[in-house]
């Protein structure tokens, strides 16, 4: 099913980020830390409730070692 909603996109983006944090053994804090991002705004965003800039996709995208479309693919 195609994502088409903002909030679709954040949450299914958010799902990815912790599903990767999480198979890499990362903790919340080191990925925070690792990508500047207050540890609060980590958890919004993984739980989908607040929209990711760019910047901070890219980043956390390199911290995780995926490409950028690897949050918003279901591949």
């Amino acid at each position: 099913m195609p994502l088409t909603h903002d909030t679709d996109i954040y949450g299914f983006a958010g799902q990815r980020i912790r599903v990767r944090r999480v198979l890499m053994g990362m903790s919340e804090k080191h990925l925070a830390e690792a990508t500047g991002i207050s540890l609060y705004m980590l958890r919004r965003y993984e739980r989908g409730e607040g929209n990711i800039t760019m910047d901070k996709v890219d980043s956390i995208a390199a911290t995780l070692d995926v490409p950028i479309g690897y949050f918003f693919s279901e591949t």
